[in-house]
């Protein structure tokens, strides 16, 4: 018999494990809105071009976003967190207090940006 490799294989089909709960398509208004709560809690990030040329395509241009500089996490992974944690709270009419209670199962880089969010 085959391994059970993930315990949410028995109560959802492969297809629902792969894809996530629901995909919706983020709109210019969500993405805005995005930007607008996770301000306080990221910087902007240089945009550096890399010097790099390929003859077949002289026109190339590659640009590295540095998301190691971001505060705390070194990672562009505290645009999730503060996103996902803020507007969590922000639906239910409640504020981020030391009192709120957040839980990640992750001790990587979004288990960090959480950390740094609260």
């Amino acid at each position: 018999p085959r391994k059970q490799l993930c315990p949410l294989e028995s109560k959802h089909s492969k297809q629902q494990i792969m894809n996530g709960p629901s995909l919706q398509q983020v709109t210019i208004t969500a993405q805005q809105n995005a930007q607008k709560t996770i301000k306080p809690y990221t910087i902007r990030t240089p945009l550096i071009p890399l010097n790099f040329k390929r003859p077949d395509l002289p026109h190339l241009q590659i640009y590295l976003k540095l998301e190691t500089h971001q505060p705390g996490v070194g990672s562009f992974k505290i645009r999730g967190a503060s996103n996902a944690i803020v507007s969590r709270i922000d639906n239910n009419n409640n504020d981020l207090t030391k009192d709120t209670v957040v839980i990640t199962a992750s001790a990587g880089n979004m288990g960090q940006g959480v950390a740094h969010v609260c």
